[in-house]
């Protein structure tokens, strides 16, 4: 057989016939035959024979067509090539005579003349097309058979409601079967709501029209994503369902095509590499035939949709059809303008290394729609509610909005996405007993609606608990445990190569995503409570927020329920590997019984202290910075800090901040971590990684909406929570980084600025001084439309063009002024040149007697004494009020809060040395102070013998100099400059002094 069967026929025929072989053509794909014709498969660029060559070989037949002009050059080669594959692989090649061909056709080839022929004189009609087809596929049309109709009708009879519909949503599809085209505007208003941030085009025909308007270029992709269930798949139904309207009432000449990938992925098929190059030939093979069909009714190009990219673990057959997929698109995109449109789920990224791989290559997509869940505490919610049930009820008594009201404050949700709004309607149809708060009993009902056995008969009763337990053991198995035991060489057992062939749910084509989520933590649950064995232990490791929504449910089902897992926690803690660990401190911070509380944060304040007094008695076999064994540390601190800010352990909260503020792997771990966790990015089940590092190219959509969403409440009502500074660092620094490299978009930008700025105004004591500057700094940062390092750090150097204003400025003691009047005064940086190089020449190494002096410090000191004044300007010292004094430690503290870039991490002491100087703490900082009395003094010498300089303090000064030297070492330095023989104000031996009472 064909080394590769894409095409069901290959047509090889003379350029001369070309409007018969189209016709042809169109008559064949409108029956769903897939067929190889050379200009639309030649792709420009390539030498078209080895094409001709590849065609016939990816073709189950090959139909040679004669007409009026016999056989072309060309073709001759083709039927050749075809004679000798029919040979080796028995493939048909058969003889097909179009409408214009002879009665007497010219002297074929032997070889072809033995094959029955298939005559279409003198018209294509249904029974000899069917009697081609035959030949072709080997299906014999039945007598009475109409085939399909090739007219434009063919896309609803070929492509709605019949290959395609089984992508479709069946719930939505079977409202709009009964109520008509004005069902998708009243869905589509429904959906709008969960948009964020608003929807683009107030009805569906204008986003449609959007749709339409994008670039139809290869690399160009529109994208509707978001969290799983917040209708994605309904929408791009709601689409390609207006889409055949608009098609079929010729007001667009994009014909859809829709794909679910799910359809080939179900959970209950092999995975075996056969199976899954088979599956993918299905799938390109029916993706073709749509395409064709499209094409063939009129159209000028496609609008291809494509369904069920969303998988937090991607199946085993998920890569090929990736990469099979994207070159299908690609070549199609040759032959016809391709509009395409993607749902993608929150957890559709690859790392770098892997994003040319991606389907349909979405990592140049465009996020076209951003669907979200809707907070319960959102405006929105009623008219939601209102709408769902005047699309949903039957009849006003079985659902009702108070009826929904009501079940979800009973389950204690918190938010809504239209999953959960189909399975509170089951709920209150099939009357559901709400045996426990918390959103999973809503999913253990459903599951327990569901299950089925496998002989096929619905479980009930108490067969449905134990049933749904090993249907959750076998996702987890298949969708955890297996990727990551491959991913890590760990040997697969025998029960992780278990299908879904024992139980499974019936009533959808696939496990729905957040179902998926349930039953993976339901098991990960019952993995901590019931497992001592280390191999239930290897698969411990934090997941996304999706799972760990219903972990939170399930922990809390009640108190007995926290009892056992804490139990198990403390029963596991102290023998866990560093990795298994951070999986339970993670959980310890999730309890909701204030019984239970207490005796977490009691438990993370001593696994804190432990981890601290191991990481100090181990001080020096700590392992590398940049190894993924200290970064894995780090994560193991963050959670046990977290969790015990999440138990309102506000000492935990500072202590977190601070080394966010002060340790750059910390904040750069934090930011990965979330990416992850709210699924912008990539998490990956291995533990070898743990966390990846924040990745500038990954948008933070999600990360960003929810801690936006969290700070924007704390400052609607004035709160300060014990996560508050640290979600809001997280928010700034996330934002920060990329926005200083050209990542961070306008919106995200402004909204953030509001935030802050909101909370700037906020005087409580809760939010420290330290954030406070940081945040100053990061909103000089944003105010700035484009940002970099270097433009952020050329602010410092303007320090080059401020003067000092101190040899300008009259100076007054008691009733008497001094005048000071230079024509060109230095600049302030022009002083800090004079105090490094006196240090540098004057300052020994060491100095005897002081361990804590530091060379290095003192001209860190005298390197930034003065650059506040980049900002304030120079004041001299004796105008200087101490609100002054304070606007130059906030700016110094702003300053040194750019060290939060780790290509300025230099700058992050420099507060700290700055703030010494003042009171002359220590005796670095006194030697700093002589340095700068003595640069000054230097300087009035240099001007002293300048004719133009007028200083007439100029003794006072040099009478009290010596007394402000509080160093030995600076009474060195000043003697060792100033000459024996001279006076005060002579440095310099037999040198004169010019008159200072008046310019010359």
């Amino acid at each position: 057989m064909p080394i590769n069967d894409a095409f069901d026929v290959f047509l090889s025929h003379n350029s001369r016939n070309t409007p018969l072989v189209d016709e042809l053509k169109r008559l064949l794909v409108a029956q769903g035959i897939s067929v190889w014709l050379d200009r639309d498969e030649s792709r420009p660029g390539l030498h078209w024979q080895v094409t001709l060559e590849n065609g016939i070989r990816a073709s189950k037949s090959v139909a040679v067509l004669i007409g009026s002009d016999g056989l072309g050059p060309w073709e001759k080669e083709e039927m050749h090539g075809a004679l000798l594959l029919a040979v080796t692989d028995k493939r048909p090649v058969i003889p097909v005579l179009l409408p214009d061909a002879p009665e007497n056709v010219p002297e074929l080839p032997m070889f072809l003349t033995t094959r029955t022929w298939v005559d279409l004189r003198p018209a294509m009609t249904q029974e000899k097309i069917g009697h081609l087809i035959w030949g072709i596929t080997g299906r014999k049309i039945a007598e009475g058979d109409k085939l399909r109709d090739s007219s434009i009708d063919a896309l609803d009879n070929q492509m709605f409601p019949g290959t395609q519909s089984r992508f479709l949503d069946p719930h939505l599809l079977h409202l709009y079967e009964i109520r008509g085209t004005s069902f998708l505007d009243e869905y589509y208003r429904l959906l709008k709501h969960f948009h964020h941030p608003a929807p683009i085009h107030d009805t569906l025909d204008g986003l449609v029209e959007i749709i339409e308007s994008l670039p139809q270029n290869r690399g160009a992709l529109a994208s509707v994503s978001g969290f799983a269930a917040t209708g994605k798949s309904c929408l791009l139904t709601c689409i390609y369902l207006r889409q055949i309207e608009r098609f079929r009432g010729k007001k667009t000449r994009f014909a859809p095509v829709f794909v679910n990938l799910r359809h080939y992925l179900s959970e209950d098929k092999g995975v075996e590499k056969t199976d899954t190059e088979a599956t993918t030939s299905i799938l390109l093979n029916e993706v073709r035939q749509l395409c064709d069909v499209a094409r063939s009714l009129r159209g000028d190009g496609l609008m291809l949709i494509v369904d069920g990219c969303e998988e937090y673990y991607r199946h085993p057959r998920q890569k090929v059809i990736d990469g099979q997929l994207q070159t299908l698109v690609e070549e199609l995109s040759y032959r016809s303008r391709v509009i395409k449109i993607v749902g993608v789920g929150q957890s559709d990224h690859a790392y770098p290394a892997d994003r040319q791989s991606n389907v349909l290559g979405w990592a140049e997509r465009d996020d076209l729609v951003q669907l979200r869940r809707l907070s319960i505490d959102d405006p929105a919610v009623d008219e939601v509610l209102a709408e769902y049930v005047q699309i949903n009820a039957k009849d006003k008594k079985a659902l009702s909005i108070q009826a929904m009201q009501q079940r979800i404050r009973g389950h204690r949700i918190d938010e809504i996405d239209l999953f959960v709004l189909s399975l509170i309607e089951e709920s209150i149809r099939k009357k559901w007993a709400v045996e426990s708060d918390g959103l999973e009993a809503l999913y253990s009902s459903y599951c327990s609606e569901h299950i089925q056995l496998a002989d096929g008969k619905h479980a009930k009763g108490e067969q449905a608990i134990p049933a749904v337990k090993r249907l959750a053991a076998e996702v987890f198995n298949f969708y955890v445990r297996r990727p990551f035991r491959e991913s890590t060489g760990v040997p697969l057992q025998a029960e992780d190569r278990h299908e879904y062939d024992r139980v499974r749910l019936v009533g959808i084509p696939h496990l729905h995503a957040t179902v998926k989520e349930y039953l993976i933590a339901d098991h990960i649950i019952d993995l901590i409570v019931s497992s001592t064995q280390d191999d239930a232990r290897r698969e411990r490791f934090i997941y996304p927020y999706g799972i760990n929504r219903f972990v939170r449910s399930i922990i809390n089902r009640d108190e007995s329920m926290q009892e056992r897992v804490l139990a198990a926690i403390k029963h596991h803690y102290k023998d866990s590997m560093i990795r298994e660990r951070i999986h339970l401190a993670y959980l310890l911070g999730r309890f909701k019984s204030s019984n239970v509380c207490e005796e977490a944060k009691s438990l993370l304040q001593t696994y804190l202290h432990d981890h601290s007094r191991e990481n100090g008695e181990d001080a020096a076999n700590l392992p590398a910075m940049d190894s993924i064994e200290f970064r894995q540390r780090l994560l193991l601190e963050r959670t046990l800090s977290i969790s015990a800010v999440y138990l309102g352990d506000r000492s935990a909260a500072k202590a977190y901040l601070t080394a966010l503020l002060n340790n750059p792997l910390s904040d750069d771990l934090n930011r990965g971590f979330h990416l992850e966790y709210y699924e912008d990015a990539p998490r990956i089940p291995n533990p070898e990684v743990m966390i990846a590092r924040d990745d500038l190219e990954i948008a933070p959509s999600k990360t960003f909406e929810v801690l936006a969403k969290k700070l924007e409440a704390d400052v609607s009502t004035k709160t300060i929570r014990a996560m508050t500074s640290i979600e809001l660092h997280t928010l700034c620094s996330l934002c920060l980084h990329r926005h200083v490299f050209g990542r961070l978009v306008a919106l995200k930008r402004m909204r953030l600025l509001q935030i802050i700025t909101e909370f700037r105004r906020l005087t409580s004591p809760d939010l420290p001084a330290e954030l406070v500057s940081y945040l100053e700094m990061v909103e000089s940062v944003l105010q700035r439309e484009h940002a970099s390092i270097g433009s952020v750090f050329s602010d410092l150097h303007a320090l080059k063009k401020r003067r000092r204003a101190g040899w300008t400025t009259v100076r007054r003691l008691g009733d008497e002024e001094f005048e000071r009047d230079c024509d060109a005064p230095e600049s302030v940086s022009d002083h800090i040149w004079g105090c490094l190089l006196i240090a540098e020449a004057f300052l020994p190494e060491e100095c005897a007697g002081e361990e804590s002096y530091s060379k290095r410090e003192i001209l860190r000191m005298l390197l930034i004494h003065d650059l506040a004044e980049t900002f304030t300007g120079d004041k001299p010292s004796f105008q200087k009020t101490s609100e002054d004094k304070r606007e130059e430690d906030r700016l110094m503290r702003r300053i040194s809060a750019l060290s939060a870039f780790p290509s300025l991490s230099g700058m992050r002491p420099w507060r700290d040395s700055w703030s010494k100087l003042p009171h002359r703490d220590g005796i670095n900082a006194k030697i700093a102070c002589d340095i700068d009395t003595i640069e000054n003094y230097w300087q009035l010498m240099q001007y002293l013998r300048t004719p133009k300089c007028i200083i007439q303090d100029a003794e006072l000064w040099a009478a009290d100099v010596l007394k402000d030297l509080s160093t030995e070492i600076g009474r060195q330095i000043f003697r060792s400059l100033r000459h024996p023989d001279s006076d005060l104000l002579r440095w310099y031996a037999n040198e004169t002094v010019p008159t200072m009472s008046s310019k010359p």
